[in-house]
């Protein structure tokens, strides 16, 4: 089977000062990457909520490409802290797979399970909480060639919100009504020229100082 065309950018290199390759190719496997090659400023600056605003509102005219998903609010009966841990991950896990194909699940869940960890059954009464995570995304990292196939970055912001569900018999197990509501957008790139577009158009529009992009 013949490879699909690759296009090749360059992005710097947190190693040594050769540039980094990044070739995009179709069947993508998207990882959580702190650094995202070097370049998670100009990411980070891009996926905050008002700046993707910018970029996704004018994206029929600027070619934006970035996506966003807005699940309806979930609801389910749980009956203790590890049950809502799963609900949570199992919601935002579906959330991130709606706009990324070929995002890592297995590190994706290791994310979200870390953020939600601290619930425990002492403060599941009442318990409401709003917040959200920045995952930097890199795209077939090789960590011998030290070469990235894309960047990217995903945002996923929550509300959850637990109210004791109160026993209907003496028989009954404690449950807590758990209500999710999740929103994420995201955008990738397999070139650097539309990044730093984008970056520029964030910039300027929300009276950034601009740094120089790509580094």
């Amino acid at each position: 089977m013949r490879s699909a065309p690759k296009v090749k950018i360059t992005v710097p290199s947190g190693k040594n000062t050769a540039a980094w390759t990044l070739v995009r190719v179709a069947d993508s496997i998207w990882e959580p990457g702190t650094q995202a090659q070097g370049l998670n400023t100009y990411l980070a600056i891009i996926a905050v909520e008002e700046h993707f605003n910018t970029l996704y509102d004018d994206r029929h005219t600027t070619g934006f490409t970035g996506t966003k998903d807005s699940q309806p609010e979930k609801t389910r009966d749980c009956e203790n802290a590890k049950a809502i841990q799963d609900f949570f991950v199992e919601v935002c896990l579906s959330a991130s797979a709606t706009l990324i194909t070929g995002l890592d699940q297995t590190t994706m869940e290791a994310i979200l399970t870390n953020v939600i960890q601290p619930l425990s059954h002492q403060n599941l009464s009442d318990y409401e909480a709003n917040d959200s995570r920045v995952v930097m995304l890199v795209d077939r990292y090789n960590p011998t060639t030290e070469y990235a196939e894309g960047v990217g970055v995903l945002q996923v912001k929550w509300t959850l919100k637990i109210k004791d569900y109160k026993k209907k018999t003496k028989s009954d197990t404690n449950l807590h009504r758990t209500n999710i509501k999740v929103d994420s957008w995201s955008v990738l790139y397999s070139d650097t020229d539309p990044m730093c577009r984008d970056y520029a158009t964030v910039c300027k529009k929300h009276g950034i100082k601009p740094q120089i992009c790509p580094p």
